[in-house]
């Protein structure tokens, strides 16, 4: 801190490294003293904020002590779900609000493309100071985190004055505050069925608690049902994702609708799966999102599985460039990695395929496709040599040339039965 130059319209001169800040009216003296009293501001601010967080104070008391050194609008959304608004600025609040959740999906992929800030939000808890599209061009600063692997998103609006740089460090500080005080707060505030579903997501058994969500579902037991999995291509987080839930929620109130992690989720039983794959196919816009099916199940305890198997089939979408994929439409490599996945159906592979394939590796035989085309064709040996392109006299030859190699009786049809469940299980499938 310094006086500025006799000759200059300034009384005083702030450096920092490169930075200089002057100041036309205030001497040195009065600098200091405005930014002792501003220091002293923002320590007090941040031990306010540690100590309603000690106390398990409400989030619109957190929102509340940040009028002095935030006084613009500041809302916690997490989805399409207001959590919090600044108590100050509740009108201006309600309206962001319903500004945003008014815009169309299509309008909102309008406002953004895929380079947008809004469309690349940072993984945690770093703010971004943009000039919005989505807000009307308004200045708004953005900051999100993940808790429970839900998104919660943290926004300030400019309001009378711009942003500042300073800005981002004061809602970096008050971003970690919000994120302390929704954990303390969520125990008691997360419903049953959102934690039910959350811990199929995470893969968890739930064997326990599907009577009381079937119930407040309004699901039959024996119902089937299938799950959507819907992300970007990119896999980034993005406030169109939580436009899709809304629009989703809205959609199929039926359903349940979950936001997790970089993913919306559908959950539909079989009243309203049809009507679904046309609405999703016809709603979700071109290019901006890959959308994966799960399998049909009647069993409600098979959700984490048929959670993992519409991700896994939209990663299949995603490689492939396939803005839908049905997990019916790769049935089959499912059913192989699941049978290979499995050490105890490994360990009931009958030994004289292994023998096979040993020697098919070592001799550049094909001794495995033969016994695959005999057994799937019923031991017909007529078909099968036709089959494989051979003469019958030399598909007989080799099945004798098997059994002695391996030691099967391949005329006793439960020894045939388990040599084609093995040929299935050691991923040897049957011809298409």
């Amino acid at each position: 801190m310094s006086e500025a130059p006799s000759h200059s319209e300034y009384r005083s001169l702030l450096s920092y490294a490169d930075n200089h800040i002057y100041f036309r009216t205030l001497s040195p003296f009065e600098v200091i003293g405005q930014l002792n009293y501003m220091l002293s501001l923002y320590s007090h601010w941040e031990q306010a904020l540690k100590k309603l967080n000690l106390v398990r104070g409400g989030l619109d008391r957190l929102l509340s002590l940040c009028r002095e050194l935030m006084p613009y609008p500041i809302l916690v959304f997490q989805g399409d779900r207001m959590l919090a608004c600044s108590p100050y600025f509740s009108e201006e609040g309600e309206w962001f609000r319903q500004q945003f959740q008014a815009l169309s999906l299509e309008r909102l992929v309008q406002l953004l493309d895929t380079q947008a800030s809004e469309c690349n939000l940072p993984a945690n808890m770093h703010p971004v100071l943009i000039n919005s599209p989505v807000c009307q061009g308004k200045q708004v600063i953005l900051s999100c985190f993940c808790l429970s692997h839900q998104h919660v998103r943290v926004v300030g609006f400019a309001k009378d004055t711009p942003l500042s740089p300073g800005d981002i460090h004061l809602m970096r500080i008050l971003t970690e505050a919000v994120r302390v005080n929704l954990s303390l707060w969520q125990p008691r505030t997360q419903s049953s069925i959102l934690a039910f579903f959350l811990s199929c997501c995470a893969g968890e058994t739930v064997s326990l608690g599907t009577e009381t969500v079937l119930r407040q579902l309004h699901w039959q037991p024996n119902q089937p049902y299938t799950v959507f999995w819907i992300e970007q291509p990119c896999g980034k987080d993005s406030v169109l994702l939580d436009c899709l839930y809304h629009v989703l929620r809205t959609r199929f109130p039926a359903a349940f609708c979950l936001q997790y992690e970089s993913a919306v989720l559908l959950v539909c039983n079989l009243d309203i799966t049809p009507e679904a794959q046309r609405i999703l196919q016809g709603i979700l816009p071109a290019g901006r999102f890959v959308t994966g099916q799960s399998n049909l199940s009647t069993d409600f305890s098979l959700l984490p599985q048929l959670m993992r198997q519409a991700q896994e089939t939209m990663q299949q979408a995603r490689e492939q460039s396939k803005p839908f994929l049905s997990a019916q439409a790769i049935m089959l490599d499912y059913m192989h990695r699941a049978l290979g996945e499995s050490v105890l159906l490994q360990s009931l592979v009958h030994p004289a395929i292994r023998t096979l394939a040993q020697q098919d590796a070592a001799q550049h035989t094909r001794l495995i496709d033969t016994l695959r085309t005999y057994l799937f064709l019923g031991g017909n040996c007529s078909a099968a040599a036709k089959s494989l392109g051979l003469h019958r006299n030399t598909l007989v030859s080799r099945l004798a040339h098997i059994q002695t190699l391996t030691g099967v009786a391949l005329d006793d049809p439960q020894e045939r039965e388990a040599l084609l469940l093995s040929l299935l299980i050691a991923n040897h499938p049957c011809p298409s």
